[in-house]
């Protein structure tokens, strides 16, 4: 983070660490009145943006010590922020020669990086509404503000060094036109409203990692002696929260029922940005976790594919419900998985012997060896026999003369494999494998029928 100090010249023989000696106790009185006042404009129930890291103890012993966040007011709407990240050493010049692709350096947003076409950078940009904030940490002398300022420091991590100096010396010259009067408010409300003209950032500001890659005239370059994956996510991350804030503090339109309500009663998904009201989305959720369409749990959009995040799912369904979704979602999962299978006799999961023309699979469970194909015992090196077959098999043994007990198992058995026959019969007429995902649908409708997930 860039940083820079600001401690303009006192008089030595006015120096003092505290009030202790009875010097300067107008100026603590002052200093007091002024704090709290800070502390009522600044702090709120919804942001803190003045921290006392340290005050005047009840002797008199001590200083105040300030932290005081601040944040830039922009007259555009968007900032567009461009970044030229130079590549490792060491792929340079193999870059630039090779067509193999390399890794840009920040994956953790929706930025698009390029490589320039040299190879010796990564370019991309993205657009914020706010700029994360600068930070003012000031210790307030005995000597203020009858005769020093408070001792200022100064940070950012997107201005350059040269950039703090030019704002450190504008404020200095305020302390100057302040007549010895307390003077952080007017600071403060200088920084929050002019830092951005005064530097000459509009609608555009640069980031770059190195000062030789900069043209030291352009004012709107920002020179990063740190890691620019840090700077951009608090780029980011900030923007992203303020624009939470701002969309809850204000009314917004619910596209599925149309009412207007506060934003705090929406759910706005982050990948999509797309939002609707908490009535809606359950709605929604509980529709698709009842009749077990649970893959079809994406935005409502029409033109959306993004996925509802399972917090947006917990948070609108009962605790049973989200333990079905959960459940739904888990076997969704497994059954496109090529290489499970189910166990025909004890149903558990089992995963299949990874040479496929075995069709081998064996559970754990019960220890039964099965045919993937037929769902019968392991049959190595033999075809499946068809459900005909077995049919007939069965049909054969009643031609034996049997007892009244062997007669009812007999017929118990062979109306079990009956079921069993047209079951699979349904099963080949109306499922099949989706050809995305690869889990099973049943066809529903008629003559112009679709498929929905089993």
């Amino acid at each position: 983070m860039a940083d820079r100090s600001l401690s303009p010249q006192a008089d030595p023989a006015l120096v003092t660490n505290s009030f202790r000696d009875g010097t300067f106790l107008e100026n603590l009185q002052e200093q007091k009145d002024e704090v709290l006042a800070l502390q009522s404009i600044f702090n709120t129930e919804d942001d803190e943006k003045l921290k006392i890291l340290s005050e005047v103890s009840e002797d008199n012993e001590g200083l105040f010590t300030l932290l005081i966040k601040v944040c830039p007011i922009s007259a555009h709407d968007l900032i567009r922020v461009d970044l030229a990240v130079p590549t490792r050493p060491d792929e340079n010049m193999a870059a630039a020669a090779s067509a193999d692709p390399l890794y840009p350096p920040f994956l953790g947003s929706n930025i698009q990086f390029n490589r320039s076409e040299s190879g010796w950078h990564w370019q991309g940009s993205f657009s914020v509404k706010y700029l994360s904030p600068l930070y003012l940490q000031l210790t307030l002398p005995p000597s203020y503000p009858s005769t020093d300022p408070p001792e200022c420091h100064l940070s950012c991590d997107w201005l350059t060094m040269d950039q703090l100096t030019s704002l450190s010396q504008a404020i200095d010259t305020l302390w100057n036109e302040s007549c010895q009067m307390p003077v952080i408010y007017n600071w403060v409300h200088w920084l929050e409203n002019t830092v951005l003209s005064h530097l000459g950032i509009t609608d555009h500001l640069v980031l770059k990692p190195f000062m030789s890659q900069i043209e030291k005239d352009d004012k709107d370059e920002v020179n990063l002696n740190e890691d620019i994956d840090q700077v951009i996510a608090s780029l980011v991350q900030y923007n992203q929260e303020q624009r939470n804030i701002e969309f809850c503090k204000t009314l917004q339109e619910c596209p599925l029922c149309f009412s207007e309500k506060p934003g705090e009663h929406f759910f706005r998904m982050i990948d999509c940005q797309h939002y609707y009201c908490h009535d809606c989305m359950a709605e929604f959720c509980e529709m698709h976790v009842k009749e077990g369409t649970v893959e079809a749990l994406r935005c409502p959009d029409r033109e959306c594919n993004t996925i509802i995040p399972p917090y947006i799912v917990q948070a609108v369904m009962v605790p049973e419900a989200y333990l079905r979704w959960e459940q739904l979602l888990l076997q969704k999962t497994l059954d496109a998985m090529s290489d499970t299978v189910y166990c025909p006799r004890c149903t558990s999961l089992v995963i299949a012997e990874a040479e496929e023309e075995l069709h081998l699979a064996c559970c754990s469970i019960c220890y039964f060896s099965f045919c993937t194909q037929c769902q019968r015992s392991w049959h190595q090196g033999r075809n499946c026999i068809t459900d005909q077959e077995v049919l007939e098999t069965i049909q054969n043994r009643g031609t034996t003369v049997m007892n009244k007990r062997e007669e009812r198992k007999y017929q118990e058995l062979l109306r079990k494999i009956e079921e069993e026959i047209e079951s699979r019969t349904t099963m080949k007429g109306n499922v099949r494998t989706c050809p995305s995902c690869k889990a099973r649908v049943e066809k529903i409708g008629g003559e112009h029928f679709g498929f929905k997930h089993v």
